[in-house]
């Protein structure tokens, strides 16, 4: 495990040096009262999200980011854990606007990644819930299905296929 910070190796793997404070060869700026905040391409190399996806969470409201003159778009290096955790979420089944809604953390533009765990625990007992009213409709799907195939094995004959309704 690397004791460098996710931002600090994504510089790395851009071949320019960790500096302090980091400039803008790095794409990344320190303000006054020391946020630290990096453009949207180091975002995406330090979390290996799109810079398309990024863009989309932004959109959404799961990101907060800033603007420089220019128009680029500026995020805090917290926001690396942010993306990893809707990347979490995404993989656990969720959906964006799940996440959005649901999440305590990204709920009305929430800037902690703090969760009560009772909260995390109640949404992934309503997504268990949901995964298994998913699950019981392709059970019946499949039924059908075995049905039909078994229904279709008991006829010889090479005419029109007769289904079974």
């Amino acid at each position: 495990m690397s004791a460098l910070s996710p931002l600090a190796e994504a510089q790395q793997d851009e071949g320019s040096s960790v500096r302090e404070p980091l400039d803008s060869d790095a794409c990344v700026r320190v303000y006054p009262g020391a946020v630290e905040m990096m453009r949207i391409g180091l975002l995406a190399k330090a979390t290996g999200v799109s810079v398309r996806a990024i863009r989309h969470y932004d959109g959404l409201g799961l990101l907060i980011s800033a603007r420089e003159d220019n128009r680029y778009r500026l995020f805090q290096a917290e926001d690396v854990e942010r993306v990893r955790m809707i990347q979490l979420f995404l993989q656990a089944g969720f959906k964006l606007d799940e996440i959005r809604e649901r999440v305590p953390c990204f709920r009305y533009g929430s800037t902690s990644l703090d969760a009560p765990a009772e909260e995390v625990r109640a949404l992934y007992t309503l997504k268990i819930a949901d995964v298994s009213a998913q699950i019981a409709v392709l059970q019946r799907l499949r039924d059908k299905l075995i049905a039909e195939v078994a229904h279709l094995d008991t006829q010889t004959h090479h005419g029109p296929i007769r289904l079974k309704t």
